[in-house]
């Protein structure tokens, strides 16, 4: 129905419909602060989201649908900004953009893939993963300061036929940020984003310990 629904799962009711999109909603993502929700259709329309207030504006560069949505860690993300700004997209136009939710332009456009990407994954140490029907994943890495210095660092080939999906062990750390299993009193409530920040890369050095090490993570 081409639109967007923030539910509250404990009372089993929609608390906001969203609409503005043209076409069927594809793919959806929470920031990782949970700051806004990034939504992308059929007509190659991303579509920002204020969950307060349902309020959203739109962002078109893609000329064919989209087919996945990734947010930044938050612990890559800046001290001195207000909430989370980088993630980036994916289209069946064979091409990954990456996005400042701010300002609404685009980083970087990552090309390389000869077919529709199909799902991406952004990794804690910062590079980019895209599958695709080319049936090859693509591994993007920065090479200086700021996402525009992405850069093609490794393709991994060995399936006969289309990627769909990816999976990184450290998904559940990078999704939700400084966010944990606490309630109530123990709950994490930040002051600023240099709280959400600093928790954030926390709990990601926890993981990464009890995975290893960096070359686990």
């Amino acid at each position: 129905d081409a639109t967007v629904r923030l539910w509250d799962a404990l009372a089993n009711a929609p608390k906001r419909t969203c609409t503005g999109h043209k076409h069927h909603v594809l793919c959806i993502a929470w920031a990782p602060d949970a700051s806004v929700v990034a939504s992308g259709d059929r007509a190659g329309e991303v579509r920002l989201w204020n969950p307060s207030t349902g309020a959203g504006r739109s962002l078109k560069r893609h000329t064919k649908w989209i087919t996945a949505l990734a947010w930044a860690p938050a612990h890559l993300e800046a001290p001195a900004q207000e909430k989370c700004e980088a993630f980036a997209s994916a289209s069946r136009d064979t091409t990954v953009k990456v996005w400042n939710a701010r300002t609404g332009g685009v980083a970087a456009s990552l090309t390389g893939h000869t077919d529709s990407v199909e799902a991406l994954a952004w990794a804690g140490d910062g590079a980019i993963y895209s599958a695709s029907r080319d049936r090859t994943i693509k591994v993007w890495r920065r090479e200086g300061a700021g996402w525009a210095t992405l850069r093609l660092a490794a393709t991994l080939q060995g399936h006969a036929h289309r990627v769909n999906t990816l999976a990184l062990a450290s998904a559940h750390v990078t999704r939700t940020g400084p966010f944990d299993h606490k309630r109530g009193r123990d709950a994490f409530r930040p002051e600023q984003f240099a709280d959400v920040v600093a928790a954030a890369a926390a709990r990601h050095a926890a993981f990464v310990d009890a995975a290893g090490g960096p070359a686990r993570a």
